[in-house]
C-alpha cells in the first residue's frame, strides 16, 4: 500500500492536476525531452499537434514520478492519404491516501484521452488540431474538462531546419467544481547541422513565465539515438549540493530501433524532487 502524507499528494496533485500542463510526461522521450522538439516530427506526445508524423505507430509507455506516482499511456497512429489521425490515453495513480486527521484512506486518479489530426500543403507547412478529454477523482470528488490544442509547423524543404507555433489548452468546458486550465503558447525552432548527425531544438513557452528547454538528439549509429535536453526551470535551484545543482533540470534518454519495434528509456531531473523515468514499447506497421 502506497500510503504518503496528505499535504505533502495535495501539493503534487495541484501542480499535475490535468493533462495539458506544460510538463507534463506522456512518453518516455517526452521525459527525456521535457517536452520539448515541438517543432520536429514526433511520434509520441507531440506538444505540437501539427509535428505528427505520417507512419503508422501503436505504443504503450509506463513512467514513474516522484513520490511513486504510476503513469501508463496508450498511443494508435492512424495514417490516411492527406490526413493522419491520433488517439491516445493516459492514466495516472496517485494510489493509496491517507487524511491522518481522520484515519481515512482514498485513492486518487486522473485521465486524459486525446484524439488529432494533422494536415500537410505542399510538403512544408502542417496544421494539426487536438482534442483533450481530461478528468481527476479523489475519493468521491470528481472533475473533468474539454480542451483543444491547435498548431502549425514550417520547414525547409531539404528538412534541414523548421519552425513551429501552437496554443495550448483552448478551453471549451469544463465541470463547475474545477477551474478554467491554463491557456499557454509554445514556440519551437529546430536545426540540423551538417557536422553533427543530429538535430538541435529550442522550445519557449509562457506557461508559468518564460521557459525554454534545450534539446539534442544524436544519432551516432543506424538505429541507436541518444536524447540529451535542459530546462531553464530549475537553472536558479540552490540544493546546497554541487552535484544536484549541475544536474537539476537535464533530461536523458536512448532509442533502440530493431525489426519495427523501437525501445525507448527517458528520464528527467527535478533538483530534490528526484528523478522522473519512463520506457515506451513502439511499433511502426506498414501504411496500407
Amino acid at each position: 500500500m502506497k500510503r504518503i502524507k496528505l499535504f505533502t499528494s495535495l501539493l503534487i496533485m495541484n501542480i499535475q492536476i490535468y493533462a495539458g500542463t506544460v510538463d507534463e510526461p506522456f512518453s518516455a522521450k517526452s521525459v527525456a525531452l521535457w517536452n520539448g522538439f515541438s517543432a520536429l516530427t514526433c511520434e509520441h506526445g507531440c506538444m505540437n499537434p501539427a509535428s505528427l508524423n505520417m507512419s503508422r505507430i501503436i505504443s504503450i509507455s509506463s513512467l514513474k514520478t516522484p513520490p511513486d506516482i504510476t503513469h501508463h499511456a496508450f498511443l494508435a497512429a492512424l495514417p490516411q492519404k492527406k490526413w493522419r489521425l491520433q488517439v491516445e490515453g493516459l492514466v495516472s495513480d496517485y494510489g493509496l491516501l491517507k487524511d491522518f486527521i481522520t484515519q481515512h484512506v482514498f485513492s486518487a486518479k486522473k485521465w486524459r484521452l486525446g484524439v488529432a489530426a494533422k494536415t500537410s500543403l505542399r510538403q512544408i507547412l502542417s496544421l494539426g488540431l487536438k482534442m483533450n478529454y481530461s478528468g481527476l477523482r479523489i475519493d468521491n470528488w470528481k472533475s473533468s474538462a474539454l480542451t483543444l490544442d491547435a498548431g502549425f509547423r514550417t520547414q525547409l524543404k531539404t528538412g534541414k531546419a523548421g519552425l513551429g507555433v501552437s496554443i495550448r489548452n483552448i478551453n471549451l468546458h469544463h465541470s463547475e467544481n474545477s477551474d478554467r486550465l491554463t491557456q499557454f503558447l509554445v514556440f519551437g525552432v529546430y536545426y540540423r547541422p551538417f557536422y553533427l548527425p543530429g538535430v538541435f531544438s529550442l522550445d519557449v513557452d509562457n506557461y508559468s513565465g518564460l521557459r525554454g528547454v534545450l534539446g539534442l538528439e544524436l544519432e551516432p549509429i543506424e538505429k541507436f539515438k541518444i536524447y540529451l535536453s535542459n530546462s531553464s526551470d530549475y537553472n536558479n535551484l540552490q540544493t546546497g549540493s554541487i552535484y544536484q545543482n549541475f544536474i537539476s533540470g537535464f533530461g536523458i534518454g536512448f532509442q533502440l530501433n530493431w525489426i519495427g519495434y523501437a525501445f525507448t528509456f527517458g528520464s528527467r531531473n527535478l533538483g530534490q524532487g528526484g528523478w522522473i523515468k519512463g520506457v515506451t514499447l513502439s511499433k511502426t506497421l506498414k501504411n496500407s
